[in-house]
């Protein structure tokens, strides 16, 4: 099938635009936030007569592939098994092995600058990504009515029995954020870890287009910034915490 795609602005996003409504550690675990997209459609050009104008804001799509990616900047990867990287506090860290998992995956439509899902966008079930290398992982495509859409939104929570591509040696059940490695300070010893978490973490941002017509959507993460600023001596949960934090701030999503 032929996605439909129709490039006009998106507003692009700034990082004075990243603000939550939650605390991550509130009762779900989970932060939300202002989805950054062209606000200059009323709510009315969100119905299939606004998807049809010329003129109105955003991409128009009927399909669209998500692709889980990683940005290799700043990341060194271990003959062994495993990458490495290194923080702006000058701590060094190894992952080994481990697992991520992504709960929630969607397009934002133009409607309104709040963040704004739309059901029929969304990636079916959680996707769980081994951590030990950091692979591309394209999913299967997702096909809906042909709708406007500026933003997307991704999200990470605990692992539930739909939950696909699990491991076979490693226990996923209701953990969000699994890693084993080790960390060193600069000039320091190297000190073993392995955590867990079931928190959870989401983020909404505008798309950025670099095609068109628009067929994938990467959403790009950066293992390079993961322990930015993460006190890795610290109550594990916390780190954890901040570590998602990272993640999901950090996240772009890149229409081609």
């Amino acid at each position: 099938m032929l996605f439909l795609a129709s490039l006009l602005a998106c507003r692009p996003a700034t990082p004075a635009d990243r603000s939550t409504d939650s605390d991550p550690l509130s009762d779900n675990g989970t932060t939300s936030s202002t989805s950054l997209v062209d606000t200059s459609a009323a709510p009315g050009d969100d119905t299939a007569a606004g998807a049809a104008d010329t003129n109105a804001p955003g991409l128009l799509l009927d399909g669209i592939t998500y692709q889980l990616t990683w940005n290799p900047d700043g990341v060194e990867i271990l003959d062994g098994g495993g990458w490495r990287v290194t923080n702006d506090r000058g701590d060094t860290v190894e992952i080994h092995d481990g697992f991520l998992v992504t709960y929630d995956l969607h397009l934002d439509t133009c409607l309104s600058a709040r963040h704004a899902g739309d059901d029929a966008s969304s990636f079916t079930a959680p996707w769980i990504e081994r951590l030990d290398t950091l692979r591309d992982q394209p999913l299967e495509p997702v096909l809906f009515d042909a709708n406007r859409y500026c933003g997307a939104y991704y999200g990470v929570a605990r692992a539930d029995w739909t939950a696909r591509n699990a491991p076979e040696d490693i226990e996923t059940d209701s953990v969000s954020l699994s890693l084993t490695g080790r960390w060193w300070p600069e000039g320091g010893d190297p000190i073993d870890f392995e955590w867990s978490t079931a928190l959870s973490n989401g983020w909404s941002e505008a798309l950025l287009i670099e095609a068109d017509p628009v067929s994938t959507l990467d959403i790009r993460r950066s293992p390079n910034t993961l322990f930015d600023g993460v006190d890795l001596s610290g109550d594990p949960d916390i780190v954890l915490r901040d570590v998602l934090e990272n993640l999901v701030f950090g996240v772009r999503f890149i229409a081609h």
